[in-house]
């Protein structure tokens, strides 16, 4: 029996059983953008059901692996048409790998280049760098077989995603506003991005904890002493954020980490503050590419030709390259997001060492995934599969020769 970690054996004479670990297998990270999730659901010409073959075949020879994202799940969620397809889809090329969600990667990179500026900078472990952006680790073996429940979500639900894609668009339709009638260059325009960023965080933190001593204030005597024991306003808790906001929550832990280097820290507040101004704050990957992107935006909505009007998927294109750029191979993803990416003063490609592809360039991931099977079948992949699949081991070895 093979499980993820493992190969078990049992003696058919005694009963008695023993494994062996399973190697890793070192495989092709690929995020495949929702785009490309809808085409090949759709299937309009043979290419997407060839590429949807293509995949599995690489899946299964455990060459790459297809993560979901918290993205897959919401914006098939919102497709009432091919929401079951969808979902079918991205789930069957996942199986259980799935991605982190951005407020926990921000958080990973934040606290990396934190320590950094504390001067504790984290030692590296190449075997664990998966835990940055992955559940589970997605060079483990991958099983033949995965069984998943699927429940339609309640409307409510479905309601509330809709609700904050709304709230976001419109926030992205006010910058762009704000934008048109502040032009400025693109440098500037980045750091106006990454700034806005870190005082965002700052300011929600701060407007939380002096709410909570405005209410202190107002309490009558006999109900103070109780507030205080319950809330301590004023009192920073490391095992208690002052509310579940994730960027108030992402503040808190970081000035949880500020103690962690600096136990006699007076004021971890400040330390986090001075860092969201620090040089060493622009170096964090998802804050680099999204401010560098949101700029670009920027400057198109200033075009006297053809402004660009901010889209409702924005966000989510944005987020998913700013965040997952970093850690895939390759990314599959819409033209206009792949043409923003690979521009010269952003160069996710160039910096970040990903390819990009989409449908415009379609053929050429095509070949790039024929690439992987040729290069990626060498005599230690064949040896690590006939390990799983012994009946497989002539044929793997008359390959070989």
């Amino acid at each position: 029996m093979v499980n993820r970690y493992n190969i078990v054996y049992r003696c058919s004479a005694c009963g008695n059983v023993e494994s062996d670990p399973l190697p890793r297998f070192p495989k092709k990270i690929i995020y495949l953008d929702q785009c490309a999730i809808s085409s090949i659901v759709k299937a309009k010409d043979a290419f997407w059901t060839d590429l949807h073959k293509k995949l599995k075949n690489l899946i299964g020879l455990q060459l790459i692996a297809c993560p979901y994202s918290r993205f897959h799940h919401e914006e098939s969620m919102l497709s009432e048409q091919w929401r079951d397809d969808l979902q079918t889809l991205y789930k069957e090329l996942a199986g259980e790998d799935r991605l982190r969600c951005p407020d926990d990667i921000e958080f990973t990179q934040l606290r990396r280049e934190l320590r950094a500026y504390l001067g504790q900078p984290e030692s590296s472990d190449d075997g664990d760098f998966w835990k940055e952006f992955c559940e589970e680790d997605p060079h483990r073996f991958t099983g033949d077989m995965v069984v998943y429940c699927h429940f339609d979500p309640h409307p409510q639900i479905v309601l509330n995603v809709q609700q904050r894609k709304d709230r976001t668009h419109k926030g992205m339709e006010e910058v762009a506003e704000y934008w048109r009638q502040n032009p400025q260059k693109f440098k500037q325009a980045v750091a106006v991005e990454a700034e806005a960023y870190g005082r965002s965080l700052i300011e929600a933190y701060r407007e939380l904890v002096d709410g909570a001593k405005h209410i202190e204030n107002m309490l009558p005597g006999e109900l103070l002493s109780a507030y205080r024991s319950i809330v301590r306003p004023g009192e920073f808790n490391v095992s208690t954020p002052p509310g579940n906001a994730p960027g108030v929550r992402l503040v808190h832990f970081l000035m949880c980490d500020v103690l962690k280097q600096r136990p006699n820290e007076h004021n971890p507040f400040s330390v986090v503050e001075e860092f969201f101004r620090s040089d060493q704050m622009k170096k964090v990957p998802f804050l680099d590419i999204s401010s560098r992107l949101r700029a670009t935006i920027a400057q198109q909505t200033q075009s006297d030709k053809k402004p660009r009007k901010p889209k409702p998927s924005d966000n989510y294109d944005v987020k998913a390259v700013s965040t997952y750029a970093p850690y895939c191979d390759a990314m599959f993803l819409d033209n206009e997001f792949r043409n923003l990416s690979e521009q010269r003063n952003i160069d996710v490609p160039g910096r970040y060492d990903v390819k990009l592809f989409s449908a415009n360039n379609r053929d050429a991931f095509a070949g790039y995934l024929q690439d992987i099977l040729v290069t990626g079948m060498s005599s230690e992949h064949h040896e690590r599969l006939a390990l799983v699949y012994p009946e497989w081991a002539p044929a793997l070895r008359q390959q070989r020769e």
